[in-house]
């Protein structure tokens, strides 16, 4: 069947990739390489779920050398692919652990970002609360405090780029209230 052979497929890349990187050396370029194959299958075939499942998988047996930017992209991954399929829950925790990841030792550029998908899968979650009820407000509330406490620190740091975008998703959270 088709999904049996994107999974054969991506098993194999990985596969590959782990064998020239055994026989070079390097666990940081197993890592990439590795997320790479992973998140190429995530767009390709996200509705078939095998990536999502091979990454939860690697997740579950991490190498201890692995840094926080890359932990935080895989949380991202994972992040990302649950935001696909509509489970908005596992998102919002998938990007709330990528902000902690960074927080331990990722650039502050990379910090600032994973906050800005944490705004973004905060609104996500909010839209499946009931409309027009206090809870949802409340949410919304919540995510208005988070990405304005962020922008100030985008401006105190410098990192214009951020601060704008999160002024813009602001702005769009302001407007759904």
């Amino acid at each position: 069947t088709d999904m049996g052979q994107v999974f054969q497929k991506t098993q194999s890349i990985i596969e590959r990739a782990r064998s020239k990187i055994a026989h070079v050396g390097g666990v940081i370029l197993e890592q990439v390489l590795f997320v790479n194959a992973v998140a190429q299958s995530l767009v390709r075939a996200p509705e078939y779920g095998y990536a999502r499942k091979i990454l939860e998988e690697y997740m579950d047996h991490l190498p201890d050398e692995i840094s926080p930017k890359l932990l935080g992209s895989l949380y991202q991954s994972l992040r990302g692919a649950y935001t696909n399929i509509g489970d908005f829950n596992k998102a919002l925790s998938y990007a709330e652990q990528a902000l902690i990841v960074s927080l331990e030792g990722a650039t502050y550029t990379d910090i600032s970002d994973a906050a800005f998908v944490l705004a973004v899968s905060k609104t996500d979650r909010g839209y499946k609360l009931p409309n027009r009820s206090p809870l949802i407000r409340l949410w919304f509330s919540n995510t208005i405090t988070f990405l304005s406490s962020w922008i100030s620190v985008d401006r105190l740091m410098g990192y214009h780029q951020q601060e704008v975008d999160k002024c813009c998703w602001l702005a769009f959270v302001e407007n759904t209230m």
